[in-house]
């Protein structure tokens, strides 16, 4: 399969569901959370 299945992200927190999701092959193309510093776990 050659495109992923992308997915938002909201209520981010910690990233820990994000990070499942990108091993699982799902792409995050949106995340949002009300601290800025939830993003800095999600891989690029």
């Amino acid at each position: 399969m050659g495109t992923k299945i992308k997915v938002c992200s909201l209520f981010s927190g910690c990233g820990g569901l994000d990070i499942g999701f990108v091993k699982a092959g799902f792409e995050i193309v949106y995340a949002i959370d009300i601290l800025d510093i939830s993003f800095e776990d999600i891989p690029d």
